[in-house]
């Protein structure tokens, strides 16, 4: 039988890094966030343009990898986290950026 390529232990390590991340991610939010939004909204608004920007640049940077021919190299722990650090560093300030953008309007007039 041929080997499917992902353990059980690996989908646990990375759900576990996930909620780790998620939990993790809350008091950070909660300091940097406007006064005057809801704490959810913003968390929430957090975690999709972190983990939505992870996923679009590790699926490019993943295809570029594959395309040039350089997949052996990722066999390394070193360039594994490599990658880690490029993928989530733009996600990061992505979400950053995106939750101090107040959601709500201000000086309407009623």
């Amino acid at each position: 039988m041929a080997d499917a390529g992902v353990s059980t232990i690996q989908v646990l390590i990375g759900i576990t890094g996930f909620i780790g991340l998620a939990v993790a991610s809350w008091p950070y939010v909660a300091r940097i966030k406007p006064d005057n939004e809801p704490m959810i909204g913003s968390y929430f608004v957090f975690l999709s343009v972190l983990f939505i920007g992870a996923a679009v640049v590790f699926a490019v940077s993943v295809g570029l990898i594959t395309s040039l021919g350089l997949g052996a190299y990722m066999a390394n722990w070193l360039s594994q986290l490599v990658l880690l650090a490029i993928v989530f560093t733009p996600a990061f300030y992505a979400a950053k950026l995106a939750v101090r953008i107040p959601m709500t309007e201000r000086d309407l007039p009623e």
